[in-house]
């Protein structure tokens, strides 16, 4: 039984460890304890990454150091899904034969990151922008695809919106796409998407992205893998952050894997 918020935290960590879906092999935290874990990769194959590398944001091993990585990465999930990577924050591009669609843009350097990975692999412009949710650190950097593309659709749910527009930012692109409810889908050449909105967790109009052919969905800041998710935002719920949960695990049968 949920008593405090110190339980919801203990369901989240069991979530977070990748029970949640059944994803991932086994690994072990650094407090020892084994725990089934997606860690958000997969099957992924690096594509390219960057040579300056960056300190994983945990606390030193029993040696006082701790881990490098580098400053980015692109992986591929599978045909035409790939993952950025910037410092603590992950993004997710699908390219379809009309064009590309990106999950959360982050920040300035990581949109251009995108691009530039995306001239590589592809011709067609990203022509969809979903924010997950109204937090600065998932919704900067659009403007560099409305550069790219004037035409852009930048998709968001109405309650993200309206948080958005409390507190306007000169650096975020307002969405110009909106959609309420609890599920909103639409197509991008062959590509399904289906956008979940399960109630209030982590941030407003929290969305959940998901490809259902591919049974792949994008997660971000419900699930931190063998961790914590970070919590404790203004319009943070801890209440709602259990109930959420417990629909991600009613999804377990349609989506078996999560970015």
């Amino acid at each position: 039984m949920i008593k405090s918020i110190y339980d919801v935290y203990r369901l989240m960590i069991v979530a977070s460890a990748g029970l949640l879906l059944g994803l991932g092999a086994g690994v072990t935290s650094a407090s020892g304890v084994a725990y089934k874990d997606p860690s958000f990769e997969i099957p992924v194959k690096t594509i390219d990454k960057s040579e300056e590398m960056i300190f994983k944001a945990q606390p030193p091993g029993p040696n006082g150091t701790r881990e490098k990585y580098a400053k980015w990465e692109l992986k591929k999930v599978e045909n035409n899904v790939y993952t950025f990577r910037g410092t603590l924050h992950r993004s997710m591009f699908v390219i379809t034969s009309e064009g590309v669609v990106v999950v959360d843009p982050m920040k300035g350097w990581m949109a251009e990151g995108v691009l530039t990975q995306l001239a590589k692999l592809t011709d067609k412009k990203v022509t969809h922008v979903i924010y997950t949710h109204n937090h600065k650190d998932h919704v900067s950097g659009t403007d560099v695809f409305l550069k790219a593309n004037p035409n852009l659709k930048i998709i968001a749910h109405q309650l993200a919106a309206e948080a958005m527009a409390s507190f306007p930012d000169p650096n975020i692109v307002a969405p110009n796409t909106l959609w309420g409810s609890s599920k909103y889908t639409f197509t991008v050449g062959k590509e399904n998407f289906e956008l979940l909105y399960l109630g209030e967790n982590h941030g407003s109009g929290m969305t959940f992205v998901g490809l259902p052919k591919r049974k792949i969905m994008y997660v971000a800041d419900v699930m931190s893998p063998g961790r914590l998710p970070p919590g404790l935002m203004p319009d943070f719920s801890p209440r709602g952050e259990e109930a959420t949960l417990a629909a991600l695990v009613k999804l377990g049968g349609k989506y078996k894997r999560a970015v």
